[in-house]
């Protein structure tokens, strides 16, 4: 039974191999050999395959592209740091590959060339499936442990970033936060004063969630004005609670965290600015589990090494009068921004929740017609980050940023968190719906800067005051 059992197995991975790209991968790579018995002589017309081992191929493979999550610790269900995990997650791993789900990388290939890509070439799938079609051996880890296990650490992992190094500061909430295991969404925004006497440059930050299965996603943003401190001292808890913004304005933005971000690093001369004397606020949204967490969760910042040419700014795309009819399999929705002036974007990080589908960001140029930026055809909202172009694209003023999102508000969608569907307006819970774009931008001068925030600012107040004149209620049928 148990040989049956195994021939099944690998007539299976071989089926599997076949539905992979067809590829040519060489021979003599690293930890490779021909299988025994291939003939060699001119008069050989078939393929001389090629033994893939884990120590061989498999493991520095796994490094590279999936250990970052696959580990002890990680945001993956299981492990693949040895070869007996992999080994036993071999076919549900390669299932993943073939979907398209693994490794986690939503970007079509119809946009910007992007930074730090998780795909897996062709030729990549191909080994993998190899590697199980001829039985998932070992190979040679010199010497293999007696559990059949290699020395991998997180320390090891290869990244698909590069290591950020230590960080200059590091801030964490004052305590625990509790978050109830049921209940509506909670908005907290924490102040925690730097004690910064100078003017700093941010080159990248780092967030790392205390309990990641209830923080929804973070914000960060910075206080001149003692504010949020004031609203803090007004509540015996932990920070302060607030819907429909923070409350005060922010004298720098800072980025943020969701589900599946990685750490964004400017490049050499490119930061983000924080005044001396500021209060770091953490904008704090959690989303309860099901059962009581307390949350501690912390940020990681480093300062620019080099001096800064160009700061960084915040540019914000949205629509907020977002009507989602119940029932609606296929909604769109569209949110427009005309540049003011000449912008370099170094950042694209899209945002919504759980019953969007899909999303498409253009540059529409008003001589050479539109440009993708970023599509990505099957949106979840488990895997979103900042989107880093390979070369930081500089568009004109007069050119128009386009972004559509689509919305499945329909009882086929698993997501819907309404069952019945029902209509769907623009929300902070988890249960409304988002659809907003964040740009990580410079500008050629500093009234550039100045001029880009204000009428950036002032079109999002006039989007939520167009908003305002439709107040949730039944939506009318179109």
């Amino acid at each position: 039974m148990m040989r049956q059992l195994t021939y099944c197995l690998s007539i299976i991975a071989a089926l599997s191999s076949l539905l992979l790209s067809g590829a040519h991968i060489a021979l003599g790579q690293t930890g490779a050999s021909q299988l025994p018995g291939a003939a060699d002589s001119p008069g050989n017309t078939h393929a001389v395959a090629t033994v893939r081992t884990y120590y061989g191929e498999v493991e520095p493979l796994l490094r590279a592209h999936c250990l970052e999550c696959h580990r002890q610790g990680g945001l993956a269900p299981f492990s693949l740091e040895s070869y007996a995990q992999a080994k036993a997650h071999a076919l549900t791993s390669l299932q993943m590959i073939q979907q398209g789900s693994m490794p986690p990388w939503p970007p079509s290939a119809r946009g910007l060339l992007l930074q730090h890509e998780r795909r897996l070439t062709a030729t990549e799938q191909q080994l993998f499936a190899e590697w199980i079609q001829q039985g998932r051996l070992a190979g040679d880890p010199s010497p293999l442990n007696d559990d059949m296990t290699s020395k991998v650490t997180p320390q090891s992992v290869q990244t698909k970033r590069p290591p950020l190094g230590e960080p200059d500061a590091v801030f964490e909430l004052p305590s625990n936060f509790e978050v109830p295991a049921e209940g509506d969404d909670i908005y907290l925004y924490v102040p925690i004063g730097t004690g910064w006497t100078k003017d700093q440059w941010i080159q990248a930050i780092e967030f790392e969630p205390g309990v990641a299965s209830v923080v929804h996603h973070a914000s960060f943003m910075a206080d001149t004005s003692g504010t949020a401190r004031e609203m803090d001292a007004e509540t015996t808890e932990l920070g302060y609670r607030r819907y429909g913004g923070s409350g005060f304005t922010a004298s720098s933005t800072l980025g943020g965290w969701a589900p599946g971000a990685q750490p964004m690093a400017f490049p050499p001369g490119v930061a983000r600015k924080v005044d001396r004397g500021a209060d770091l606020v953490l904008q704090m949204h959690y989303h309860p589990s099901g059962r009581v967490e307390h949350d501690r969760s912390r940020i990681k910042i480093h300062f620019a090494k080099e001096p800064v040419q160009k700061q960084v700014v915040e540019l914000i795309m949205a629509n907020l009068d977002l009507q989602i009819p119940a029932d609606r399999a296929s909604h769109r929705h569209i949110a427009e921004y005309v540049l003011p002036v000449d912008v370099t974007i170094y950042g694209i990080a899209p945002h919504a929740h759980q019953v969007a589908t899909s999303v498409l960001i253009e540059a529409i140029d008003f001589e050479k017609g539109p440009t993708i930026l970023l599509e990505i055809p099957r949106w979840n909202m488990n895997w979103q980050q900042v989107y880093l172009p390979r070369t930081p694209l500089t568009l004109r003023g007069g050119t128009r940023l386009r972004t559509t999102f689509v919305y499945n508000n329909s009882s086929s969608n698993p997501r819907n968190p309404h069952q019945p569907p029902q209509d769907i307006f623009w929300g902070e819970q988890t249960a409304d719906e988002m659809g907003v774009v964040f740009f990580d931008v410079t500008t050629n001068t500093p009234e550039d800067l100045k001029f880009l925030q204000w009428h950036n600012q002032n079109r999002l107040t006039a989007s939520r005051e167009e908003a305002a004149r439709h107040p949730r209620g039944k939506i009318e049928a179109q």
